[in-house]
């Protein structure tokens, strides 16, 4: 993180998912970006006869280990259900999963199940890199929404807590807590962890009960004590009836925690007090402290594909990961039918095949975008205190487009000397992180601790993303965060 001189941290970015650090916008209008499918993952359903379905719930990067990592749910013929996890170095390419021939349970003929203390499997949706943290001795935690109860053979029936928290020195096989619950309930949904470094907290995502499809949080700083649980995020008046939101994914983009959220839209049809019916696609949230949490829009960020194709049912997804090729990469699992699916009457072919997992990519800092109406456009920000270094901007303008920056004294409105409109040098093109300079200062150095207020003059271009360390000065202080 980016630090001032007396040692706290400032922020480093500016996204457009609202007009809260702007001052003015002018003929620029907030786009949502949209990732585009590339390609399929290679998971065989017909792979081992015992295996009844097999689906990828997502990529994500393992500082420690290096590479990549996919989870895979698996379930077995016999009702068993079991975590796998594939490594690779290519987020692209993944390799098949294998099974040891045998007559055991399914679960034991693979080397790559998510496994506890016990040697027995573990539903594990998600597991968090603790590299960076206070608790960085411990390798990686794990949330586990039902694992008490699972063990305990009653997985439909115990009223008794059943969340459980497990820790890991290489990420798969974990020692888990019975009796750390960090929720007196059930929470069917991935109940993801994140770390928040401005806080030193972490916080686990999760609902006000088993089915009562909402997001909550609690925090804790040590996976020990933890904090009562918060209902922060829920449908709004604007959502339909039998809108209900079925878990979020978080992660850290820069300053700004940013999320997938599950939208689960019931079919209004069926009579049951909990229903289990209904498809699922996917929404952006985004949060500046990771507890208050804003949806980016109401447009679907993916959506499920027409009736009759693999994905016509649902689509859900996880956090993306950043490519060395400089693309944001999602892992995604699809169905053809809805949740709480009634597929006995269906051809064989698509009951042995309700899941597929694609892969979706899309252009870094790509989430939402601002874009010239027509030719022209301006912003300016609220004051802020730059401290030093350069300015750079993902942007993308047309060959007769341009960027351009200009920098404007808080108190008078009036531009800079050295950083005015005819000094600015135009950035042209194709850039994720090209550099904003004048024709005598290709940084801020000069304008450390003082407050101003950044100005953009764009013509035919899209903003993604501004860059640069700076507090901000919304009200009588100035401050390191929003």
């Amino acid at each position: 993180m980016p630090q001032t001189a007396d040692g706290s941290s400032c922020m480093n970015s500016l996204f457009f998912f609202d007009d809260w650090l702007l001052f003015a916008r002018e003929g620029l209008d907030r786009r949502q970006g949209r990732p585009e499918r590339i390609g399929q993952f290679a998971l065989d359903p017909q792979a081992d006869p015992d295996l009844e379905s097999i689906r990828g719930l997502g990529i994500v990067h393992d500082p420690i280990g290096g590479g990549y990592e996919m989870v895979v749910d698996c379930q077995s013929r016999s009702g068993m259900r079991f975590f796998t996890r594939l490594r690779s170095d290519d987020p692209y390419r993944w390799p098949t999963q294998e099974w040891k021939s045998g007559s055991g349970p399914l679960w034991t003929r693979a080397d790559n199940v998510y496994l506890d203390q016990h040697g027995r499997p573990l539903d594990c949706f998600n597991t968090l890199c603790l590299a960076g943290t206070p608790l960085a001795q411990k390798g990686y935690v794990a949330t586990f929404f039902d694992y008490a109860r699972t063990h305990r053979g009653d997985a439909h029936h115990s009223p008794q807590p059943s969340a459980a928290i497990g820790f890991s020195r290489d990420g798969l096989h974990f020692e888990v807590e019975a009796g750390n619950c960090y929720i007196p309930h059930h929470s069917d949904t991935s109940n993801p962890p994140i770390y928040n470094p401005w806080t030193g907290e972490f916080l686990i995502y999760c609902r006000p009960e088993q089915s009562d499809r909402r997001i909550g949080v609690v925090t804790t700083r040590d996976f020990r004590t933890f904090s009562p649980y918060e209902t922060i995020l829920q449908p709004d008046p604007l959502d339909p009836v039998g809108r209900e939101f079925y878990g979020l994914t978080p992660w850290l983009q820069d300053d700004l925690f940013v999320g997938t959220l599950s939208i689960y839209d019931t079919e209004p049809t069926e009579k049951a007090h909990v229903r289990m019916q209904g498809i699922n696609e996917m929404q952006l949230a985004y949060s500046y402290n990771g507890k208050n949490w804003y949806r980016a829009s109401r447009e679907m960020f993916l959506e499920r594909g027409e009736p009759g194709t693999d994905s016509g049912g649902s689509i859900y997804a996880g956090m993306p990961v950043r490519t060395p090729a400089n693309r944001l990469l999602f892992g995604t699992m699809v169905s053809w039918t809805e949740h709480g699916m009634d597929i006995e009457h269906c051809p064989e072919e698509w009951r042995r095949t309700p899941y597929r997992s694609y892969l979706y990519e899309m252009r870094p800092d790509g989430f939402v975008f601002l874009r010239t109406s027509a030719r022209c456009g301006r912003l300016r920000t609220k004051a802020i205190v730059p401290q030093g270094g350069e300015l750079t901007i993902n942007a993308l303008t047309t060959p007769s487009g341009h960027v351009k920056a200009v920098m404007l004294d808080a108190q008078t409105f009036e531009p800079i000397p050295n950083y005015t409109l005819d000094e600015a040098v135009p950035l042209v093109g194709d850039e994720l992180a090209g550099v904003l300079r004048w024709r005598e200062r290709k940084n801020l150095n000069e304008l450390k601790d003082r407050r101003v207020m950044l100005e953009l003059h764009v013509r035919e271009a899209d903003l993604y993303a501004l860059r640069f360390p700076y507090r901000v000065h919304l009200g009588e202080y100035i401050r390191d965060r929003v």
